[in-house]
């Protein structure tokens, strides 16, 4: 519950789950004579100060680093498509996190992170293998016709879906890739019809996808 207040910024809920926790906590704390409870004492002294709840955010929640070994995340980092049954994978590893309340934080996450699909939110999450992002892009690295700023601009493409995971082609237009020419890649790439049309598709190809069963 709390995750899901935290996502859905509904902070009423929040507070009243942590003081309920905060109760729980000092509760146990006077039981210290079970040895179950006297192991966690120190987790739950923890939990009643103000430190910890400080230090409370939804790292935990994407921290998908446990997960890596997946199919379906391997995939994905790898620019590669997803069959329905890894993304039923996904799904339910997703779900398992939030319990009973699962679907309600996956609508949630994917509100938050302003994406369509788990697919989106995961790439987004967990970024985009670089050599992948190289490999998608290799031609226009390799094309001696283009100028330094030129590569530099695919570089920084490489460098965003990197970390991004994905980006819709309008992100071309804004920082950073304004602050290579102003005008996008019509402007950088004036002349140059073929490159552009070259990027752009390149960029829709690193989208997230999911095979049809």
């Amino acid at each position: 519950r709390m995750q899901i207040a935290l996502v859905e910024k509904d902070a009423g809920t929040f507070e009243s789950t942590r003081k309920k926790i905060i109760e729980i906590a000092a509760c146990l704390e006077d039981k210290d004579a079970i040895p179950a409870v006297k192991q966690q004492l120190e987790t739950l002294r923890a939990v009643q100060t103000t430190e910890f709840w400080e230090a409370i955010d939804l790292a935990a929640l994407e921290d998908l680093r446990s997960h890596q070994d997946e199919i379906a995340i391997q995939r994905l980092r790898n620019n590669q498509p997803l069959t329905p049954t890894d993304l039923q994978s996904l799904e339910n590893t997703l779900l398992s996190i939030g319990e009973d309340e699962g679907q309600r934080l996956l609508t949630s996450m994917l509100n938050l992170h302003e994406v369509p699909t788990l697919a989106h939110l995961v790439r987004r999450i967990v970024g985009m293998d670089s050599g992948a992002a190289k490999a998608a892009f290799n031609t226009f690295l390799e094309d001696r016709s283009l100028s330094s700023q030129q590569i530099r601009f695919v570089e920084l493409v490489i460098d965003q879906l990197t970390s991004r995971g994905f980006m819709e082609p309008a992100a071309l237009y804004e920082a950073p890739f304004s602050s290579i020419h102003a005008d996008g890649p019509e402007g950088l790439f004036a002349g140059k019809p073929n490159i552009i049309d070259g990027l752009f598709d390149t960029l829709e190809k690193t989208l997230p996808k999911v095979m049809e069963g």
